[in-house]
């Protein structure tokens, strides 16, 4: 299969955390009650959007 655009970069794990209380400052510790783990990078946004417009990565 022939591609269109082909990109080269990094692969990032992202650790989003939701429902905070607060914003943390400096040295302290707070609880977040849900988490998620993503993939991203910019390289990996780029080829993400490029494939949401038709084109083949």
């Amino acid at each position: 299969m022939r591609r269109d655009v082909l990109v080269i970069g990094e692969l990032n794990v992202d650790l989003l955390l939701n429902n905070l209380s607060s914003l943390p400052v400096v040295g302290q510790e707070i609880l977040a009650n849900d988490m998620v783990f993503t993939l991203g990078s910019s390289s990996a946004i780029f080829a993400a959007n490029l494939a949401s417009l038709g084109v083949s990565t």
